[in-house]
């Protein structure tokens, strides 16, 4: 299964989920921008984007398709990560100011630079990925704690080629995954906002 087809398959789930008790008030559509700095080793921070559009039937049942990056940043190296799932989405149903994601889905493009003599071409496919988040709503904002699993996956080692003064592949595969816990920020936009304790 290619990254497409995963898209079609998220898209008529949402719709078919969202079909018996539609209404536009309950659309939602979320941003999270996500940091973790990295004191180990040479240092350096992972990064991540990721939006999501979907339908929250109720306080506890939302489902969504969101799409994001991911970039792990060092001295030496650098890691980026292109995803593409659907999520489940709860929100807390006496004042909806806790919430609690879940997003399941596949890279559709991966990139690795060095230093080194050596390109990696990521090879693409149904290459699936992870997601957690747990958050706190401050009216429209909120703050979050997230989770992600990135699973191995496979890439082309190609070599620089004097002679030919470009990269070439060597016949070689190597197998890479990615996991990070990161703080972030972002805002939600649906129909439950946070509701004032009533005293």
């Amino acid at each position: 299964m290619n990254s497409l087809s995963f898209l079609r398959y998220c898209i008529l789930l949402l719709a078919f989920g969202a079909l018996p008790n539609w209404s536009v008030s309950q659309v939602y559509v979320d941003l999270f921008v996500g940091a973790h700095p990295q004191f180990l080793n040479d240092g350096g921070a992972s990064t991540h984007i990721n939006g999501a559009i979907g339908y929250q039937g109720k306080p506890g049942l939302g489902c969504g398709v969101s799409i994001g990056g991911m970039s792990v940043l060092s001295v030496s190296t650098t890691r980026s990560f292109s995803t593409l799932g659907v999520q489940y989405r709860w929100i807390g149903s006496q004042r909806h100011k806790c919430f609690a994601k879940a997003e399941f889905g596949t890279l559709f493009d991966a990139s690795y630079t060095t230093d080194g003599p050596y390109l990696y071409e990521y090879q693409s496919g149904f290459n699936p990925y992870f997601r957690l988040y747990s958050g706190y709503r401050l009216g429209r904002f909120t703050v979050s704690l997230n989770y992600t699993q990135i699973t191995p996956f496979s890439e082309n080692i190609l070599a620089y080629d004097i002679t030919a003064g470009d990269f070439l592949p060597t016949g070689d595969i190597r197998q890479r995954d990615q996991h990070d816990l990161q703080l972030s920020i972002g805002f939600m936009l649906d129909n439950f906002r946070p509701v004032k304790k009533i005293r």
